[in-house]
């Protein structure tokens, strides 16, 4: 199996010919030609991490006056502007797959821009967390942890170029002292529906065999012994919605801009490589999304 293509048309054609799906199935350009160990390396084990017991001291938001539809990629664009070294593809290339530092690290850059603590978005390096982590950083849990007990440097100090680092580095790029910014305290999110409306929230989802044949649409994972259940990646909830009675969350995956749609709520299909996200059902506890709990390291 491990050379085997993990795309084939035999579960492309189940999914084409399912009545009334709301997605469209096909072959994301981004795993074009990837095999079956390969997309699996980018896939976690289910966790079965305890909860980190913290205290948001922010202040909620009631589902009253909550819009009915929201997107911090239409609320703070300057905020979401996706950077390689943020994406799993780089990660993989770099030898270190796994979703959970990317996502982690990704969401702590656009909150400390949602919040003001940069003047312009910084890319803090997913990379140095994976490395220095001594890859306990596998959930979204353990990657926040890892921000707020240690901290990560952004990329003005440190980027390895050649990707071939493989030891924790004590210096920046141009041998000044490593600069670590840590988070501010991990925040545990149980109502999600409240809390993306403050910031981006880091999750971690179910994953089943056809969610790497989803292109665009509301995501519903087929029930059917030919798509079981894969393990788990981390994702960032940036938002939510509702379109023809189907309510759904807007996330942010680790594969890049060229997956995906543009989380965009003026338009919602893939334009170019603006892409990124995904609608995923919501209310139906989709992929586990809705009970599992939530984290924050924030800024």
């Amino acid at each position: 199996m491990a050379s085997q293509l993990y795309h084939n048309h035999e579960m492309l054609e189940l999914l084409q010919n399912i009545p009334d799906l709301t997605w469209t199935p096909g072959i994301p350009d981004v795993f074009k030609g990837k095999t079956h160990d390969q997309i699996m390396n980018t896939i976690s084990p289910i966790s079965t991490q305890q909860h980190i017991e913290t205290e948001s001291k922010y202040t909620k938001v009631s589902v009253q006056s909550a819009p009915q539809n929201f997107s911090w990629v239409n609320a703070r664009p300057d905020c979401f502007v996706e950077s390689y070294r943020q994406t799993m593809t780089f990660s993989c290339y770099a030898g270190l797959c796994g979703s959970s530092p990317v996502m982690t690290a990704q969401a702590f850059s656009d909150n400390r821009c949602i919040f003001g603590k940069d003047i312009k978005r910084k890319v803090y390096n997913a990379q140095y967390m994976a490395i220095c982590s001594q890859y306990d950083s596998s959930d979204a849990k353990r990657s926040s942890y890892y921000i707020f007990e240690h901290g990560i440097p952004d990329e003005t100090c440190y980027i390895d170029k050649n990707l071939q680092q493989y030891y924790c580095p004590s210096q920046c790029d141009d041998k000044s002292e490593i600069r670590l910014v840590n988070s501010s305290d991990i925040i545990q999110i149980d109502n999600k529906f409240e809390s993306v409306l403050k910031y981006e929230i880091s999750v971690d989802i179910q994953v089943y065999k056809d969610f790497m044949f989803y292109v665009e649409g509301i995501y519903k994972h087929v029930v059917s012994d030919k798509n079981p259940l894969k393990g788990q990646i981390t994702v960032t909830v940036v938002g939510y919605g509702e379109e023809k009675g189907i309510k759904y969350w807007i996330i942010r995956s680790a594969y890049g801009s060229v997956w995906g749609e543009t989380g965009n709520l003026n338009g919602f299909h893939r334009v170019g490589n603006n892409g990124g996200y995904m609608r995923i059902a919501r209310g139906t506890n989709e992929c586990n999304i809705d009970n599992i709990v939530g984290y924050v390291a924030a800024p």
